[in-house]
């Protein structure tokens, strides 16, 4: 069923543009011969709104990280200064 957003076509490995045929089909232009047509669901916001929540998370493991590096350094720093 046609349904535009999100919806690439592609013939040999190769993006085409589709249409809408008979009000609720999609379809697209194939050159004579044998090839490969695959239809895919890749919408662009959800791609860019994955690559958002990764880049997210890792900043968040890095904070996370370095919060718990500067409290264990901050204590082996204090055992020295009681050590002395």
């Amino acid at each position: 069923i046609y349904y535009q957003p999100g919806w690439k076509a592609f013939v040999d490995g190769k993006e085409t543009p589709h249409f809408r045929a008979d009000w609720t089909l999609r379809a697209l232009r194939v050159p004579a011969g044998e090839h490969q047509i695959v239809f895919r669901f890749e919408p662009d916001n959800y791609i860019m709104a994955t690559q958002v929540a990764s880049v997210s998370s890792l900043l968040i493991l890095l904070l996370l990280a370095g919060a718990i590096a500067w409290s264990v350094w901050n204590t082996l720093k204090k055992e020295k200064e009681l050590q002395k």
